[in-house]
C-alpha cells in the first residue's frame, strides 16, 4: 500500500492518560511519513491545573506557599479566592484585597490592583517558571513582585482568564517530535477544539519501522507543559504514506469530501 489512515482515540492507548498516552500503531507498510489529516481535542483541562497552581507569598522573609485548588476561574471567582488565600495564609496579620477595575464602575483596564495593610517590610508575590499561573494575576514568570511602601502593586500586563490557546501535540511517531501544533480561537470550556486539513500539509519523516510499533502522544501547552484533558479523550487521524506525489491526491480527496460532508 502507499498509504493508509489511522484513526487514534486516546481511549484505546496502550498506557497513559487521555491526553498523555501510548499508542499501538501496526506497521503494515514500508511508509516513510505522517500527517495529520484532523484531531478532535476537548476544552476539558483547567485554567489553573496541577502542579502548576501555587505560588509563594514572602512577608518579612518568610516564603509562605499559596495553592489555589485546579478548576476554572473568572476574574471575580479568581479575586475572591485569592484574597481568602492570602488573609488565610498571613504569618504577620496583614488584610490583603484585591480591586479589578472593570466597565461597569469606570475605565477597564483588565488589571488587578492589590492592597496590603499591617506590614513592616512589603510583601512579595513570586511566581515559578512552569504553568501559567502568573497570567491570571498579570505577572511575567519566574517574577518576584513587590507591593511599595503604601502597600499597593498592580498588575504589570492585562490579566488572563482564556483556557490555553496554543496545543501541541508532541509524538515519537515523527523524527522531530512534534506531530502538529495547533493556534485557535477563544474556546470555550468544555467544548472542543477541532481541526481539519485545508491544504496539503507539510508531511513528517515517520520514525522507526517493524510491525507492530508504539508511539507516544502527549499534548502540551505553548510552554511545553502537559495538558490534563480530565479523563476526556483525544482523537488523531493520521496519515501514514511513501515519499511520493500520491499523498498529495489522497489529502485533496479528503480536504473535498469535508468541504462536502
Amino acid at each position: 500500500m502507499n498509504s493508509k489512515t489511522v484513526l487514534i482515540n486516546s481511549e484505546n492507548r496502550q498506557s497513559g492518560t487521555s491526553s498523555s498516552f501510548t499508542y499501538a500503531i501496526p506497521n503494515d507498510g514500508d511508509y516513510q511519513y505522517v500527517a495529520v489529516l484532523g484531531c478532535n481535542i476537548p476544552v476539558s483541562y483547567y485554567l489553573i491545573q496541577e502542579p502548576y497552581n501555587t505560588f509563594t507569598l514572602v512577608e518579612e522573609g518568610t516564603n509562605i506557599t499559596i495553592t489555589i485548588l485546579e478548576g476554572n476561574y473568572n476574574v471575580n471567582s479568581f479575586k475572591n479566592t485569592v484574597k481568602g488565600l492570602l488573609n488565610a495564609a498571613t504569618s504577620t496579620g496583614s488584610i490583603y484585597d484585591i480591586i479589578f477595575e472593570n466597565d461597569y464602575i469606570g475605565r477597564a483596564t483588565g488589571k488587578y490592583t492589590f492592597t496590603c495593610t499591617g506590614f513592616i517590610t512589603p510583601p512579595s508575590f513570586i511566581f515559578p517558571k512552569d504553568g501559567e499561573l502568573h497570567a491570571q494575576f498579570g505577572f511575567e514568570h519566574s517574577s518576584t513582585n513587590t507591593f511599595d511602601s503604601l502597600g499597593i502593586m498592580r498588575s504589570a500586563s492585562v490579566v488572563n482568564f482564556i483556557p490555553e490557546t496554543v496545543l501541541t501535540i508532541a509524538s515519537d511517531i515523527c523524527e522531530d517530535g512534534n506531530l502538529l501544533t495547533i493556534f485557535h480561537d477563544n474556546a470555550q470550556p468544555y467544548s472542543n477544539i477541532s481541526f481539519q486539513c485545508q491544504t496539503q500539509l507539510y508531511k513528517k519523516k515517520l520514525r522507526g519501522s517493524g510491525k507492530d510499533s508504539l508511539y507516544n502522544f502527549t499534548l502540551l501547552s505553548k510552554n511545553g507543559t502537559k495538558i490534563d484533558l480530565n479523563g476526556q479523550p483525544m482523537l488523531l487521524n493520521l496519515c501514514l504514506f511513501k515519499d511520493d506525489d500520491k499523498y498529495k491526491e489522497y489529502i485533496k480527496q479528503y480536504v473535498l469530501f469535508k468541504m462536502n460532508s
